[in-house]
């Protein structure tokens, strides 16, 4: 069955539509060192639920911002990581504007950083200040000793200057801390060394660098008067940038608006089924904003799933999932499901390998960011189990996975919603199309139902989705692998309706159930109708996906087969080898697909007859089987077990043998000894040794066939009908006409049982039961048997039909047995009637019936009415099969006969003479028809000489003279328990002499032979130069006959007879050479 997974709504939209604020956390930047990323970093923005951590290794975050637009402010409420403290204190107290393109710088650094150039500076601005203060002490002292200064003044001073110590020692720790935490990446060199200086205490160098910018005062005059001047134009600037806003806006406004009439034109179009038009309208709506996650998810879906597209349907996820990384960070949900999507898509193109690795990516996303028993979760199982499943049973653990997660979310319907409805309808199907290819059909619609029903609950209006279609097409076809042909028929055509309105005619799912028809009408032997269906899915699978998918593969497949069963074997060649093409380029030469095919094109070959071609691809089979199975699997015997069955048909029974014994050996093996295909494997040693004519064997192996077949199926399946019907026509041809009889009648009763009594085949038991009481000629019971036959046959078939011509022929021969020659002859004219009236009165088997009558009006004594028709059919005869054929021979030797009876010699003796002339082109000098046809020109130049009211006896005489001179006459010894064989007599033996007549007599010998018969006599052989006689005393067991030789060796006969004779007499028991 088809592999036919629903996706309808897979695609699951980006629910969120949130811009995100991107950025990067970095470490302050040191004299001689950048700042480096730092990750694992929380930040969380004032208002959101949630927090972000930086990236471990690139220290970028992405925070959703809902309902944010470029330019409005945000708070961070924090950034914390251990350890670290923001470079800028009042970084949290400040205001961001949002922005979806420009990242957010955070600049970190190390506590243990600060506090270490923190006390640096400290240490090196005390002890600088300590020195300048006991500096300044000592010359306020010296003042106060040289009275410079009075005690008055000296006190207030050293006041002053202690307070002043004081005052500084309280800056310096404020300074050192705004310099610990100075990020030197944002400084220009000047400014960097500036820095170095302050905190290495270098203090005049740093206060002669800033001198060398230029005079302060002036500098600060300057930057006032271009602060003016920025402020005017900022001025300026906010009222372009409010008029720009206003464009923007109306702008924004404007694309909105086109989106929507884009969107409504796509969706009238669709409601119209103008698929076209729909994907025109959708596309042209991605192309207008490029960056909208919307807008390329529908895009995309809609190609996906209404024109199956997916090569344009993977370009807009591409377009979408370079859009989700930008708004989101690598590792969320969105990004998941983008992936997830893509994955579905590569499954559809048939490309394992992307599919397994996109929809792993989202499975692995999902675990990380959601609940495990997210619904998200369970689509992603079910999703990377479909595609392990197509190649893989292990593809069964992820469906349990995701079974367990839908019963879960089915047991919570507080949480329940349409969406999560149709994912768990899809994974219902999925599940049941596997049990299903495993042809557990209960098991499959019961999953079919199971989604059937969730889905009518969540899409409502049935018959307006693809998806029921879908459940549709996977019911019929449950329905087609039981054989229910009409309701698969119903169901296909169901979808069908379903699948041209909504998708239109030339979609990949329409072009599947076109298939499933196709397969339909297969199975009904409805050939022409099976590829006009499998073709049209052809046509729209090469249109839609390229020549080189494996859909294609299997719709070649397929009707491959469809010619095998019209017997067009060299077009089935070329489907099987195209198929052949795309499943090597698929999947590589080495899997069981290929081995697969390899035994489709062996199969083709075989039934042509080509078996050097079909055990050439019987061979590759093996070959990749064993390579990839073993040399023990199964599969391996199924190609022992073909390869044997071509050396069976070549004759080479032997080599068929060993190769039937490979597969059995192996069966018994792995599959046990009860086994349909162990059963199916003693039929072909059966018929092994059938064609090889040894009945006892085919007998043995039929009856082990029939052992198995019977416990399996029962005594009345159809199959155990087939073997009674083998062991009927074995036994029939050793003469076992009883055992035949029985297993004809076991036959009988199963098909009276299973067809009815009124059936043909039921007729031709009957017939072949009839033929084995003939063969024993219990003449009653045949003509019984006949008149059966023929009920039956002219109930269904008409009087007027040859199939019932045929059998009152054989009634006219069991008439003719009887010797009841008005029935035979009545019978015989009523075959004719039939055959002339649908065959034409110059048809072979037309002229046969002639000559049938023709032999009972000669049997009843009437040869002028036997010439009569005899000579109908020689016309007939020589027109079709022309003079020199085997059948008119016999024809003019029946013509001969009648003349022969009407005493007109010379007619017959030109007719024998024709029909010898044939025998002798068609056949070897030594056969016995040959021989029979000498005995005739003999028997008729005897007669014709011997009677005395004939006008041309005398020329008789002198022709049956010279026929003589190259005539001897022969006895071929017959084989079996026969006197003459029990002497050790063999072949053919020229006759001497036998009793009183000998080779140079002129009587009669076939006459002399009939006054012998049951007498004792003496009969002298030559053979081989040997002369020897023999003695019985009643039947000898030869053939007697004629041959003929030339005068010469006649003569030669002749003497050596007489001189055998002359030294017989002196030496009776000698043989004389």
């Amino acid at each position: 069955m088809k592999r036919f997974i629903l996706y309808l709504l897979v695609l699951i939209p980006i629910l969120s539509l949130a811009q995100t604020q991107s950025g990067y956390v970095r470490t302050a930047g040191k004299p001689n060192q950048k700042g480096q990323p730092l990750g694992g970093v929380s930040i969380k923005v004032s208002g959101n639920f949630n927090a972000v951590k930086s990236d471990e290794t690139k220290g970028t975050f992405a925070i959703p911002m809902k309902d944010y637009k470029d330019g409005t402010a945000f708070v961070l409420q924090n950034v914390y990581k251990s350890g670290y403290d923001l470079s800028d204190k009042d970084f949290l107290s400040r205001k961001h504007p949002f922005s979806s393109q420009v990242p957010l710088e955070i600049v970190m650094i190390s506590r243990a950083d600060i506090i270490r150039v923190q006390t640096e500076i400290e240490d090196r601005a005390r002890a600088n200040a300590e020195k300048k203060y006991h500096a300044q002490l000592k010359e306020l002292n010296e003042q106060l000793e040289t009275h410079k200064i009075s005690d008055e003044r000296y006190r207030k001073e050293l006041a002053d200057l202690q307070k002043k110590q004081e005052s500084f020692d309280a800056l310096i720790a404020i300074m050192a801390e705004q310099y610990a935490r100075t990020d030197y990446d944002k400084l220009d060199s000047l400014n960097k060394i500036i820095n170095v200086c302050i905190v290495e205490g270098d203090l005049e160098k740093a206060d002669s660098l800033i001198d060398s910018k230029g005079n302060i005062e002036q500098r600060v005059v300057a930057c006032l008067e271009q602060e003016k001047v920025l402020e005017k134009a900022e001025d300026e600037l906010r009222k372009a940038e409010a008029q720009i806003q206003q464009n923007k806006e109306r702008a924004v406004q404007q694309k909105e608006d086109i989106a929507q009439d884009l969107y409504n034109k796509h969706s009238i179009a669709l409601s119209h089924f103008e698929i076209d038009s729909a994907a025109y309208y959708i596309e042209l709506r991605a192309e207008l904003d490029t960056t909208n996650l919307v807008y390329q998810h529908q895009a995309a879906e809609f190609l996906y799933e209404y024109k199956a597209n997916y090569q344009k349907s993977m370009y807009y996820s591409q377009r979408l999932l370079n859009c989700a990384k930008k708004q989101y960070y690598e590792e969320s949900k969105e990004v998941a499901t983008v992936y997830n999507n893509m994955g579905v898509i590569y499954d559809s193109q048939g490309k394992y390998q992307e599919a397994l690795e996109y929809s792993n990516k989202a499975l692995e996303i999902r675990k990380k960011v959601l609940d495990n028993e997210h619904p998200d979760v369970m689509e992603s199982y079910h999703n990377v189990g479909t595609v392990i499943l197509e190649r893989h049973k292990e593809g069964w653990a992820y469906y349990n996975k995701a079974l367990e997660i839908s019963e879960k979310i089915l047991n919570n319907k507080h949480f329940i919603n349409d969406e999560i409805l149709i994912k768990i309808a899809n994974l219902y199907n999925s599940i049941g199309v596997a049990y299903c290819s495993q042809e557990e059909y209960q098991k499959g619609i019961e999953y079919y139902n199971k989604s059937l029903i969730i889905l009518e609950q969540a899409l409502g209006d049935k018959h307006q989705y693809i998806a029921i279609a879908t459940l549709y097409n996977n019911i019929g076809s449950i329905y087609y692998s039981q054989k229910e042909f009409q309701k698969a028929m119903e169901y296909y055509h169901k979808a069908l309706m379903i699948l041209e309105k909504t998708l239109g005619k030339e979609h990949p799912t329409v072009a599947v159930t076109y298939c499933h028809i196709g397969d339909i009408y297969s199975s009904k032997e409805e050939y022409q109708k099976a590829l006009e269906y499998l073709n049209k899915a052809l046509m729209i699978q090469e249109k839609v996906l390229g020549d080189k998918h494996p859909d294609v593969a299997k719709s070649y497949t397929r009707i491959g087969a469809i010619y095998i069963l019209q017997g067009k074997y060299q077009e089935a060649v070329k489907c099987h080898n195209k198929a052949l093409m795309i499943i090597k380029r698929e999947l590589g030469n080495k899997h069981l697909d290929v081995a697969r095919s390899y035994d489709r094109i062996g199969i083709t070959y075989y039934l042509q007859k080509d078996y050097p071609k079909a055990l050439e691809y019987y061979q590759k089979a093996l070959i990749t089987k064993e390579k990839l199975l073993g040399k023990e699997h199964p599969d391996v015997a199924i190609s022992y077990n073909k390869i044997g069955e071509v050396y069976s048909s070549q004759e080479e029974y032997q080599k068929a043998m060993e190769y039937y014994n490979k597969a059995l050996t192996i069966q018994e093996k792995t599959l046990g000894e009860k086994n349909l295909d162990i059963a199916d494997l003693y039929g072909n040693i059966a018929s092994n040794y059938f064609l090889q004519e040894d009945y006892p064997k085919a007998a043995e192996n039929y009856s082990k066939e029939l052992i198995i077949k019977e416990e399996i199926l029962g005594s009345e399946h159809p199959d155990i009908a087939a073997i009674y019907d083998m062991l009927g026509f074995i036994y029939h041809s050793q003469g076992e006409y009883q055992t035949s009889t029985k297993y004809y009648n076991k036959k009988l009763m199963i098909q009276e049982k299973l067809l009815g009594k009124e059936h043909l085949d039921v007729a031709k038991l009957y017939n072949y039961i009839a033929d084995n009481y003939c063969s024993q000629k219990d003449y009653p019971k045949t003509l019984e048997y006949y008149q059966e036959a023929l009920m039956i046959q002219e109930k269904l078939l008409g009087k007027e039909h040859l199939d019932v011509a045929e059998l009152y022929k054989k009634i006219a021969v069991n008439y003719y047995s009887q010797k009841d020659y008005p029935k035979t002859l009545g019978y015989y004219q009523e075959t004719l009637m039939i055959q002339e009236k649908l065959l034409g009165k110059e048809h072979l088997d037309v002229a046969k019936s002639m000559n049938n009558i023709g032999d009972i009006y000669s049997s009843q004594g009437d040869s002028q009415k036997a010439l009569e028709y005899y000579n109908k059919a020689l016309m007939i005869l020589e027109k079709t099969l022309g003079c020199e054929h085997p059948i008119t021979a016999t024809l003019y030797n029946n013509i001969g006969y009648a003349h022969y009876s009407l005493g007109e010699y010379q007619q017959a003796l030109e007719y024998y003479k024709k029909a010898l002339t044939i025998y002798k082109i068609a056949q070897s000098n030594d056969s016995a028809t040959i021989s029979q046809g000498l005995v005739k020109l003999y028997d008729t130049y005897n007669k014709a000489s011997k009677d005395l009211n004939f006008p041309g006896r005398e020329t008789f005489k002198k022709g049956f003279n010279d026929f003589m001179r190259h005539i001897a006459f022969t006895a071929k010894v017959l084989e079996g328990d026969y006197p003459a064989a029990n002497e050790g007599l063999q072949g053919i033996y020229y006759i001497c002499a036998f009793e009183d007549w000998d080779i140079n007599s002129s009587g009669n010998f076939f006459d002399y032979n009939d006054s012998l018969r049951g007498k004792p006599k003496t009969i002298v052989l030559l053979k081989d130069g040997v002369i020897s006689s023999h003695h019985f005393d009643n039947q000898i067991g030869v053939e007697l006959g004629l041959k003929e030789v030339s005068e010469e060796e006649k003569q030669q006969l002749v003497k050596t007879y007489k001189e055998w004779k002359a030294k017989a007499i002196i030496n009776p028991k000698g043989n004389v050479k």
